[in-house]
């Protein structure tokens, strides 16, 4: 997603909230010879610890950062995502990247997260994030409240939300989206700071 839509030799930082296991950076190292600076932060403290020791030690620009934090569905006793200050200096990134991120998040913490995106950005840096927008391909969600899960126990199972509730958000925040919606198994926004 972030190759397709970004011309690389122009990025000299990407910051890959939710980096999991190393997808994103696998491709950017494999395929794309990427050299700026990378940064990537995740809740699972396994990953991070793996991609520590094989990935930053062959390529000292990519860095990898355990959050302790909390999500119902993947790791609980943490801090809360919605007072989370991501552990970079503002205006540093070119590049925001999010996949699969906010199909677990609930709003205020989405909401928290947007405005830290904002804040790490440079001025008309990229974002590139998916979500589960509600739509007929989702009929296994039930509404509560502002969003749609498959799971009321366990919302952050998966999490749908009204598109238009969050392009306000992006308007809010400070974010514009450059093109339409990709819509997908996963939707995406690419938005630029404004």
């Amino acid at each position: 997603m972030l190759a397709k839509n970004l011309d690389l030799r122009n990025v000299n930082s990407i910051l890959d909230v939710g980096c999991g296991c190393g997808s994103l950076s696998y491709s950017l190292i494999r395929y794309h010879n990427f050299q700026g600076k990378y940064e990537g932060f995740d809740i699972i403290k396994d990953f991070i610890d793996w991609l520590q020791q094989h990935y930053t030690t062959k390529y000292p620009n990519f860095h990898f950062t355990f959050a302790p934090l909390s999500n119902n569905n993947y790791v609980r006793g943490g801090e809360s995502a919605g007072a989370y200050t991501f552990p970079y200096p503002n205006g540093m990134f070119d590049a925001v990247f999010l996949g699969s991120v906010f199909t677990h998040m609930l709003p205020a913490d989405l909401e928290h997260y947007l405005s830290e995106i904002v804040r790490v950005m440079k001025s008309h840096g990229t974002s590139f994030i998916s979500y589960f927008f509600e739509s007929g391909r989702r009929k296994d969600f039930i509404r509560v409240g502002q969003y749609s899960t498959r799971n009321p126990k366990c919302p952050e199972e998966a999490i749908a939300y009204d598109e238009n509730f969050i392009l306000r958000l992006y308007e809010n925040v400070g974010l514009r989206a450059t093109r339409p919606v990709i819509y997908g198994a996963q939707d995406w926004i690419i938005a630029e700071k404004v």
